[in-house]
C-alpha cells in the first residue's frame, strides 16, 4: 500500500473519530432525569484576536502584525466556526436541520470579533444542505447577525453604555473595596516593577483603570506569546504568573456587588428568562428591552456572540465563577427542559471544545433548577426601569456605598446568596 493511501486512510479515519468524539459530547445525559431540552440561550465569546491595545513601551506593537487591532486571528475564526459544529448535535433539534429565522436569532455586540464570530458560528451550525446550496464551491449559507451601537446596547455592552449609577459604584467599589485593597497590598512590589517596565501609569493601585490596564498587559502577553512573538526580558518576572492569577481573580470583581449584578447581568438574563416563559407559555410580565421578543416571535434558540466579560458575569452571577479566566469561545448555555408537565433550568459551560459540555451546579437548586427556582434566582436582578436605575444615584450615600455586601445581598435577595469571600 503505498504512502498516499495510508495518509488518505488515516485522514478519514481522524474525521470518523472527530465526528465521534463530538457526538459523544453533545450527548444530554440529563435528558432521562429532566427532559429533552425546548429552548437554549447560549452566551459565548468571540475567537482569538490581535490585542486590543499595546503597553506604551511594548517593543512588539511595531511587529508584523496579520491583523489590526482587535481583530480575529485565523485561529480565532477557526475556534469560533468549530463551537458552531460542537454544539449543532446537543441543540440542532430545537431549529431542525434547515435554517430557519423563526426559530433562531443571533444577537452580537457592535464589534467586528464578534460580528464575525456570530457568523462563523452559524457557518459551522447551519452547513446549507438542499434547497440551502447556493454556490457549489462555497457551503456556506448567509445567517443574519443583530446588533446595536455599543452607546446603546445594555444587554451586551453595559460597560460602554452611559450609566452614572454603574460608573458611580464601579469606581468606589475599586477605590474602597477590601479585595481590591488586599490584592494592591500584597502585589505593591509587582505593580511597581509592572508600571515601570511598561510605561503604564498604574498609581494609584486601588482605581478601575489602574486594574484594567493591569489586564491589558496580561492579555497583550497572551496573545503575543500564541502569536510566536518574542517577550521582553523583563515579563519573565511577572508572566505567566502573577499576572494570570491576578487577571482570574480580580477580572470584573465588581460585579460581587449585586448592585452593579442588577446592571450588568440584569438585562441579558431578562432577556433568556423572557425567553423561557414564552416557551413555556407561561405569563411573562418581565420587562422588555431591545433584544426581548414577542411571544409569538420567541426563538428555540438564542445567540449571544459577546466577550469574556459576559461569560465572566454570567458565571458570576449564579456563583459558579472558579476564578478561572473564559478561553477564547467560550461559552455558557442556559437550557429550559420539558418533562411532562414540569419544567427545568440547566446551565451548562464549555470552555475547551475537547471535552463535553459542564453542567454547572447552581447554589440553591441542588445542582438543576426547576423553572420556579430559577425565576426566583433571576427576577430580583432584573431592573424593572433599566434607564431609571442607571440615573438613580440619591439612595448611594457620599460614598456609593449604603451598607456592607452581605447587608446588600440581603436587601435583594429572598433567598439568600452565598457573599464571595
Amino acid at each position: 500500500m503505498n504512502k498516499m493511501k495510508i495518509a488518505f486512510r488515516l485522514i478519514i479515519l481522524y474525521a470518523t473519530l472527530q465526528l465521534a468524539a463530538s457526538e459523544e459530547y453533545a450527548k444530554d445525559t440529563l435528558q432521562a432525569e429532566y427532559g429533552e431540552i425546548i429552548y437554549a440561550g447560549l452566551i459565548f465569546r468571540h475567537g482569538n484576536r490581535v490585542p486590543d491595545k499595546f503597553f506604551p513601551k511594548d517593543p512588539n506593537r511595531n511587529g508584523s502584525w496579520p491583523f489590526e487591532l482587535g481583530q480575529l486571528v485565523n485561529k480565532g475564526k477557526q475556534r469560533a466556526f468549530k463551537l458552531g459544529k460542537f454544539f449543532r448535535p446537543r441543540y440542532g433539534h430545537l431549529v431542525g436541520k434547515l435554517y430557519a429565522p423563526s426559530k433562531v436569532i443571533t444577537h452580537a455586540s457592535s464589534y467586528d470579533r464578534t460580528l464575525m464570530s456570530g457568523i462563523l458560528f452559524n457557518a459551522g451550525f447551519f452547513p446549507p444542505s438542499d434547497h440551502e446550496i447556493w454556490n457549489e464551491e462555497l457551503k456556506w449559507q448567509p445567517v443574519p447577525i443583530h446588533t446595536s451601537p455599543a452607546s446603546l446596547d445594555n444587554v451586551l455592552r453595559l460597560v460602554n453604555k452611559p450609566c452614572a449609577r454603574y460608573t458611580k459604584l464601579r469606581d468606589d467599589f475599586y477605590e474602597k473595596g477590601e479585595t481590591i485593597k488586599k490584592i494592591c497590598v500584597q502585589y505593591k512590589d509587582e505593580v511597581a516593577y509592572i508600571e515601570k517596565e511598561t510605561g503604564f501609569n498604574l498609581t494609584p493601585c486601588r482605581s478601575y483603570q489602574s486594574i484594567l490596564d493591569l489586564i491589558y498587559v496580561q492579555d497583550t502577553l497572551l496573545v503575543e506569546t500564541e502569536q510566536n512573538f518574542t517577550l521582553p526580558e523583563w515579563t519573565k518576572k511577572v508572566y505567566p504568573h502573577p499576572l494570570h492569577s491576578f487577571r482570574d481573580s480580580l477580572f470584573f470583581t465588581e460585579v460581587d456587588d449585586p448592585r452593579i449584578k442588577r446592571l450588568l447581568a440584569g438585562p441579558l438574563l431578562n432577556v433568556i428568562a423572557s425567553d423561557m416563559l414564552n416557551v413555556a407559555g407561561r405569563k411573562n410580565t418581565l420587562p422588555k428591552n431591545m433584544y426581548t421578543s414577542e411571544a409569538s416571535k420567541t426563538p428555540r434558540l438564542h445567540l449571544f456572540a459577546g466577550h469574556d466579560i459576559n461569560v465572566v458575569i454570567m458565571l458570576k452571577t449564579l456563583g459558579v465563577y472558579t476564578n478561572k479566566a473564559p478561553n477564547y469561545s467560550a461559552a455558557v448555555g442556559f437550557e429550559l427542559r420539558k418533562k411532562a408537565d414540569k419544567y427545568y433550568v440547566t446551565v451548562v459551560y464549555e470552555n475547551s471544545l475537547d471535552e463535553p459540555p459542564q453542567v454547572l451546579h447552581i447554589p440553591h437548586c441542588n445542582g438543576v433548577c426547576t423553572f420556579e427556582q430559577f425565576l426566583s434566582l433571576v427576577t430580583p436582578i432584573i431592573p424593572e426601569n433599566f434607564d431609571a436605575e442607571c440615573n438613580k444615584l440619591d439612595d448611594l450615600g457620599r460614598h456609593g456605598n449604603s451598607g456592607s455586601i452581605a447587608s446588600i445581598y440581603n436587601h435583594y435577595f429572598t433567598v439568600p446568596i452565598p457573599v464571595p469571600q
